[in-house]
C-alpha cells in the first residue's frame, strides 16, 4: 500500500511525538519515583532518630526526676530508722523477721496497726502525692538495706524485697547502681510498665535502701504520641524481638510489627527504605530505617528499642501521580499541535522530492550528465548540490571491486580477532574468579580444621600437657588465626584491582569521622588525640575504599605510637590538579631505609608479638590509591614522629579512563598504526 511523502510526514511527525512523550512521561515517572523515594527516605532516616532521641530524653527524665526524689532528707530518716531495727539481729534472725512479716503482710488490711505503720506515715502520704502529680507513674515504695518494706505508695505483694532482681541489680553488695527494667505487665496497676530501681544513699555515699518505681510506658513515649506526619504518617516502636510498643491504636505488646522480618533484612541488604504490604487492609506503606533508642540504662541492660516512621504509600506518592497527571494532558495537547503542524508542513517537501526522484531515474537510465536545478535555499538545496557533484565524481572515478572486497575482509578479521581476545580476557577473568574461591575456601578450610583441633586439644587434654605443651597450642592457634588474617588481606589487595568501583563525591571530614569511630576503643585505650588541622575537601572516588585508606593510616599511628598521650594531626591543601592528604604523628618516627619497604606486602617494623595485625595496611592504601589516580609516601626521622601524605585527583574526570577502538586495536598488533591513520584521514575527509 502506497503513501504519500505528506501523510507520511504527519505519520513520522506524530509517531515521533507519540514515542518522546510516552518514553518522557514514562521515564519521568520512574526517576521521579526514584526521586521521590530518596528523598522520602531521606527525611523519615532523619526523623528516626530524632524522635529516638526523644525516647531516650523521656527515660532520662524519668530517672533524673526519681534520683532528686530519693536525696530527700525524710525518706533517708525513713530508711536510716528502719535499719536501726536490725541492728541487734543476726542473719538468721532477720530471715525469721521477713518470714513472719510476709505472712502477716499478705494479710494485712486498712485499719490493721500494721498497714497504718507502713501505708499510712508521713512518707507514704509523699509518695502518694507523687502518683497524683505524676499520672504515669503506677507504683513507687521505699525499702531498707535488707530489703524490709519501709514505706509505700500502695501495699505491695510481699514485705520483704530483697530477693526480687531489680532489688539486688540497684543495692548491688552495698555499692549501688540505677536499674532500668524491660516492659512487663504490673498486676498492681494494671499497665504495661517498666520498673526503675534506685539506691538510697547517706550523707557519706554509702547505700541505706533501695526505691523502686513502676512507671506507665506511655510515660515515655509522649514524643510519639504526638508525632504527626501527613494524613497517615506515624512512629512505630518495637522491641528487639518486633513485639510492638507503641503504635497508633494498638496497645503495647499486643501483637508483633508484621514488617519486623522485612526491616531487619533491609539493614542487612543496606537499603534506605521499605516498601511493604499490610496483611489487614492490603494497603502499601512505606517503612524507614530502623533506628536504635540508644539510652545507656536501657542497653547495659540488654534493652534494646528499634523505633520506624511509616506512611500510606499512596499519600507518599499522591504528589508525583498528580504531576504525571498533569503531564499526560499537555503531552496530548501537544501531540494534537505537532500532528497538525506537520501535515500542513509536509506539502513543502514534496515539490523538490520529485525533482530530486526524476534526477535518479534519468542517472540510473546511464545519463551521467544530467544536472538538477533547485533553489530552496535549504537542505534540500544542498543536496541536489552535491547530487550535482557525486554525478561529476562518478564520471571521474573507477571503483575498483577487488580493493574494496580486501579491505571488508581485513575489517572482518580485525573484528574477529577482537571477539577472539574478548573471550581469552573473559577465560582470565574467570580463572581468576576460581582461584579466589580456592583461596578463601579451600585454603582456609585446613587452617579452621587447625584450629579447632587445637581447641579441642586444649579443653580436653590440658590436663595432660605441660606449660611448654600448653604454651605450643596456644602459638599454633595463634598462628592459624594470623593466617586466615593473612589470606583475607590477599583477598583484599586482589579485590582492590578487579573490583569496579564506585565514583562519586565523598566528604573526606565524613570519612574521617567515620574511621575514628570505628577505632573509638583503640583511640581512647592509648589516650590519643585525633585533630582536623584544617576543612578537609570533598574529593571523587569509592568511599568504603577511601574510608579504609584513612582508617589504616590512623590505625598505624595510634597503634604503633610509643607516647602516652599520642597526637595525629589530619590535613589536606590543593596541589596542583590534586589535593594533598597529610595524615601526621608525634611517634618514635621511621628509619629512612624503611620509608619505601613499609608499603610492600606484609612488610613489619616490629614484631608481630608486639602489635596485632598481617602488614597488608599499607599495601592495601597504596593500591587504593593508586587505583584513584593519586600516590602515597612517607616521610621521617626517628624520634620525631612521621607523615604519611597521598593525594586524590580534584576532578572527576582524572578517574575516567577510556581508550579510543583503534588505540586497542593497535596495542594489541591487530591492524597497523598508519592503516588507523590513514582510515581517519578518509573519514575526516568525507565530513
Amino acid at each position: 500500500m502506497r503513501m504519500g511523502i505528506r501523510k507520511k510526514m504527519f505519520l513520522l511527525i506524530l509517531l515521533a511525538v507519540a514515542i518522546v512523550f510516552v518514553f518522557g512521561v514514562g521515564l519521568g515517572y520512574f526517576r521521579g519515583s526514584l526521586l521521590l523515594k530518596d528523598s522520602i527516605a531521606e527525611k523519615f532516616n532523619g526523623i528516626a532518630p530524632t524522635l529516638a532521641f526523644a525516647v531516650s530524653r523521656m527515660v532520662d527524665t524519668e530517672i533524673e526526676t526519681r534520683t532528686s526524689d530519693v536525696s530527700r532528707l525524710s525518706w533517708r530518716r525513713s530508711v536510716e530508722k528502719s535499719n536501726l531495727k536490725y541492728a541487734s539481729m543476726d542473719a538468721a534472725s532477720r530471715d525469721s523477721y521477713f518470714w513472719e512479716m510476709d505472712e502477716k503482710w499478705s494479710s494485712a488490711a486498712p485499719g490493721d496497726s500494721l498497714y497504718q505503720e507502713y501505708l499510712e506515715n508521713e512518707v507514704s502520704a509523699g509518695l502518694r502525692e507523687i502518683l497524683r502529680e505524676h499520672k504515669g507513674t503506677g507504683e513507687i515504695f521505699l525499702t531498707d538495706k535488707f530489703g524490709g518494706l519501709v514505706a509505700s505508695s500502695g501495699k505491695t505483694p510481699d514485705f520483704y524485697q530483697a530477693d526480687e532482681t531489680w532489688w539486688q541489680e540497684a543495692f548491688r553488695s552495698g555499692t549501688g547502681d540505677i536499674y532500668v527494667g524491660d516492659v512487663e505487665y504490673d498486676t498492681s496497676s494494671g499497665r504495661w510498665s517498666m520498673v526503675i530501681a534506685f539506691p538510697i544513699r547517706d550523707e557519706t555515699g554509702r547505700v541505706i535502701g533501695v526505691c523502686k518505681s513502676v512507671t506507665d510506658i506511655h510515660t515515655f513515649l509522649l514524643p510519639l504520641e504526638n508525632f504527626r506526619i501527613g494524613k497517615s504518617g506515624r512512629a512505630v516502636l518495637t522491641d528487639e524481638r518486633g513485639n510492638i510498643l507503641f503504635y497508633p491504636g494498638t496497645a503495647p505488646m499486643s501483637r508483633r510489627y508484621e514488617h519486623f522480618g522485612a526491616v531487619r533484612g533491609m539493614l542487612e541488604a543496606d537499603k534506605r527504605g521499605l516498601v511493604a504490604v499490610s496483611a489487614a487492609d492490603k494497603k502499601k506503606i512505606f517503612v524507614s530505617l530502623p533506628a536504635t533508642i540508644n539510652n545507656p540504662r536501657l542497653l547495659e541492660r540488654g534493652v534494646r528499642w528499634q523505633l520506624m516512621i511509616e506512611q500510606d504509600y499512596a499519600e507518599v506518592f499522591a504528589p508525583l501521580k498528580k504531576l504525571m497527571r498533569q503531564s499526560g494532558t499537555v503531552s496530548v495537547l501537544v501531540l494534537l499541535i505537532m500532528s497538525s503542524i506537520g501535515f500542513a508542513f509536509g506539502g513543502v517537501f514534496v515539490v523538490p522530492l520529485k525533482k530530486l526522484h526524476e534526477a535518479t531515474e534519468k542517472i540510473a537510465g546511464g545519463d551521467m550528465t544530467y544536472r538538477i536545478d533547485l533553489h530552496t535555499g535549504d537542505e534540500i538545496e544542498d543536496l541536489a548540490v552535491s547530487f550535482n557533484r557525486m554525478t561529476q565524481e562518478l564520471r571521474r572515478t573507477t571503483v575498483s571491486r577487488d580493493a574494496l572486497v580486501a579491505e571488508i575482509w581485513e575489517r572482518k578479521k580485525a573484528e574477529e580477532a577482537l571477539k577472539q581476545y574478548t573471550k581469552h580476557v573473559e577465560r582470565i577473568n574467570k580463572e581468576l574468579d576460581d582461584f579466589t574461591y580456592i583461596v578463601s575456601h579451600d585454603l582456609k578450610e585446613p587452617l579452621r580444621s587447625i584450629d579447632a583441633f587445637s581447641k579441642f586439644i586444649e579443653e580436653d587434654y590440658a590436663h595432660k600437657l605441660d606449660d611448654n605443651g600448653r604454651n605450643y597450642l596456644g602459638r599454633i592457634r595463634a598462628n592459624t588465626i594470623r593466617m586466615q588474617d593473612l589470606i583475607e588481606d590477599l583477598l583484599e589487595i586482589s579485590r582492590i584491582g578487579k573490583r569496579q568501583d564506585a565514583c562519586e563525591e565523598v566528604d573526606a571530614d565524613d570519612l574521617v569521622r567515620e574511621a575514628t569511630l570505628r577505632l573509638e576503643y583503640s583511640i581512647k585505650e592509648k589516650n590519643a588525640d585525633i585533630v582536623l588541622i584544617d576543612k578537609l575537601p570533598r574529593v571523587f572516588g569509592d568511599r568504603v575504599r577511601l574510608m579504609q585508606v584513612f582508617l589504616n593510616l590512623i590505625s598505624n599511628a595510634v597503634k604503633f605510637n610509643d607516647k602516652p598521650q599520642p597526637r595525629i594531626e589530619i590535613g589536606a591543601r590543593p596541589k596542583g590538579d590534586f589535593y594533598e592528604f597529610a595524615v601526621k604523628d608525634n611517634g618514635p618516627g621511621i628509619e629512612e631505609r624503611y620509608l619505601e619497604k613499609i608499603f610492600e606486602i606484609f612488610q613489619r617494623l616490629t614484631k608481630k608479638e608486639e602489635h596485632e595485625g598481617t602488614g597488608a595496611g599499607l599495601t592495601i592504601a597504596k593500591k587504593i590509591v593508586q587505583k584513584h589516580k593519586g600516590r602515597i609516601w612517607a616521610e621521617s626521622r626517628v624520634g620525631e614522629g612521621a607523615v604519611f601524605y597521598f593525594t586524590l585527583p580534584r576532578d572527576k574526570k582524572f578517574l575516567v579512563e577510556k581508550k579510543k577502538i583503534g588505540e586497542i586495536l593497535v596495542g594489541k598488533k591487530l591492524v597497523a598504526e598508519k592503516d588507523v591513520d590513514r582510515a581517519l584521514e578518509e573519514q575526516a575527509s568525507s565530513g
